[in-house]
C-alpha cells in the first residue's frame, strides 16, 4: 500500500518537475521575443514578416509581465 503510494508520489513529482522546466524554457524563450519587439518598432516587426497575431500575443505577454504599482493597503 504504502509502497504504491511513495512510487505513485514520485511520478508525480518527476512529472511536475518535468512540466515546470518546460514551461520555465518556453517563457524564458517567450520573454527574449518580449524584449526584442521592446526595442523594436511595430512597423519594423510587420516588415520582418511578423503576423499581426504574434504581435498581438506580444503585446499582451508585455502587458502581463509589466511592473505593476504598488498599491498601499490602508
Amino acid at each position: 500500500m504504502w509502497e504504491e503510494f511513495i512510487s505513485k508520489a514520485t511520478k508525480l513529482h518527476s512529472a511536475l518537475k518535468s512540466a515546470l522546466v518546460a514551461i520555465a524554457a518556453f517563457l524564458d524563450a517567450f520573454q527574449k521575443i518580449a524584449d526584442a519587439a521592446t526595442n523594436a518598432r511595430v512597423t519594423d516587426l510587420l516588415a520582418s514578416g511578423k503576423s499581426t497575431c504574434s504581435l498581438i500575443l506580444l503585446k499582451l505577454w508585455m502587458s502581463l509581465t509589466a511592473p505593476q504599482p504598488a498599491t498601499s493597503s490602508l
